[in-house]
């Protein structure tokens, strides 16, 4: 089975092939889902169960389905020609001191803004293009004008976010409640500085989901059919 991020891989060069072939589409080939998540709450793997789910229904021609997470900060980097030392700060928990530590790095004061501007025209590149899953940097009002994009919010109990994280980044109880509680103040806090918006506001969503209350693999479908619902167009085979 192919990773995500070798999948995110083989999207990104199949549309650079594109672009030096001088194709371009007017229209987006395929939805996009941006998910906001608590901490914990498993968005790579309802990520992973979404793209299992469109297989299916995916168009002849279209690009393969991928996943952006932390390797979105790589495509950001190398579409901007950036020093990939940046990918080490170019966290949403850590913007809020970026300009100390980019200095530090660069041995200049650099425009803040400038590096969410090029984040923001990646994001908006990647779902314009669609068949594509993005978590998190703001990516639901970054595509909030578009017409393929489905928002979707992921919460859950903190028992499970704590066994997640403690599985997953190899942290005992402790460290793995302060990862929780640090990351999810980043990402408010990332939110609210750069595009002024309350991330735990269920208007910005068309779904909100816990995964406590419903697994993975079930919120995948629940998401999948409203998506094949709403944009039917960008489909094939879909279900009587």
């Amino acid at each position: 089975m192919i990773g995500a991020f070798e999948r995110a891989k083989r999207y990104i060069v199949s549309q650079s092939e594109e672009a030096e072939e001088g194709r371009k589409f007017d229209v987006p080939r395929g939805p996009c889902i941006t998910i906001s998540r608590e901490t914990g709450a498993g968005a790579a793997l309802l990520g992973e169960a979404l793209i299992k789910f469109f297989e299916p229904y995916t168009k002849p021609g279209s690009p393969e389905w991928a996943l952006f997470d932390r390797n979105l900060i790589e495509r950001v980097l190398k579409d901007h020609n950036l020093p990939m030392s940046l990918s080490l700060i170019m966290e949403e928990e850590k913007y809020p001191s970026i300009q100390t530590m980019v200095s530090e790095l660069l041995g200049k004061h650099p425009d803040t803004w400038a590096l969410i501007r090029r984040t923001t025209e990646t994001i908006l590149k990647l779902a314009h293009v669609g068949n594509v899953i993005i978590i998190g940097r703001g990516s639901n009002i970054i595509t909030a004008r578009l017409n393929n994009v489905f928002h979707v919010r992921l919460v859950s109990e903190m028992s499970d976010k704590i066994k997640h994280i403690m599985k997953t980044h190899n942290l005992n109880r402790e460290e793995a409640i302060k990862y929780i509680e640090k990351d999810d103040i980043g990402r408010k806090s990332y939110l609210k500085n750069y595009f002024h918006k309350d991330i735990d506001n269920p208007s910005l969503y068309h779904l909100v989901i816990n995964t406590h209350a419903i697994p993975h693999e079930e919120a995948a479908e629940i998401i999948g059919r409203a998506v094949l619902r709403k944009y039917p167009r960008l489909f094939v085979n879909l279900p009587g």
